[in-house]
């Protein structure tokens, strides 16, 4: 019998700061949604059971692109122009925009990071949480179109 290699693939890495035992938890395809991204090239995975939501694709200050994901339901009354944002995904990031993620994953030797809002802004700090669970639970699934 010869040996099997049991090195991860190099080609999806996720690591996360959240503590949780697996970063990666199984997933039920079932509940799992997705949606695409087509100006960034990108699939989104979430898990289902949250709210309405939309995206807009921006550029950061130095150039980066991300994908901005809100929601109506959590737009709050104690910031000027919230808009309900929970999350970003950016990709190929600076080293300084990456110090913030809660998660990265690498795809096709792109490296993109999810980065989740401050609950300082909405009045449904609950339903933030909800979101930001939804797709931090199932980023690892994020792929290429």
């Amino acid at each position: 019998d010869t040996p099997t290699d049991q090195t991860p693939s190099d080609t999806q890495t996720d690591t996360s700061d959240s503590g949780n035992a697996s970063s990666d938890p199984a997933l039920d395809p079932a509940t799992v949604g997705t949606i695409e991204i087509p100006s960034m090239s990108i699939v989104v995975s979430y898990v289902k059971g949250i709210g309405g939501f939309e995206y807009e694709v921006l550029r950061t200050p130095s150039g980066t692109r991300y994908v901005e994901l809100k929601s109506p339901l959590l737009v709050g009354t104690k910031c000027t122009d919230d808009d309900g944002a929970f999350a970003s995904i950016l990709e190929s990031p600076s080293d300084s925009e990456s110090a913030t993620f809660a998660k990265t994953v690498t795809v096709d030797g792109t490296k993109y990071g999810l980065s989740l809002a401050e609950a300082a802004c909405t009045s449904n700090p609950d339903e933030l949480a909800k979101y930001q669970q939804s797709f931090s639970d199932a980023f690892h699934l994020l792929k290429k179109m």
